[in-house]
């Protein structure tokens, strides 16, 4: 075995990983930013919430040019717009 392998990664903080999941996954944002934002309703997760997410992940990394979304205005959508 070499060096490297019987070396163990230092340990990450919860806070810390939590963290990292948050600047990489934009539906686990959305609902952390929903929480924080609105503690006294309850967040519903959705199938078209991990959709919407996608997509705006494929823009901000210039896979997709042209994106129109079309949902009723509601507490969620606004709170989402307003961060992005």
């Amino acid at each position: 075995m070499n060096q490297r392998s019987e070396e163990q990664a230092p340990p990450v903080s919860q806070r810390r990983l939590l963290e990292a999941i948050l600047r990489q996954n934009l539906s686990a944002f959305t609902e952390r930013c929903f929480n924080e934002l609105e503690p006294a309703h309850r967040y519903l997760h959705n199938w078209h919430l991990d959709a919407i997410a996608h997509h705006l992940s494929q823009v901000a990394k210039g896979e997709c040019k042209r994106l129109v979304i079309t949902v009723p205005r509601q507490r969620l959508w606004h709170g989402i717009e307003g961060v992005i």
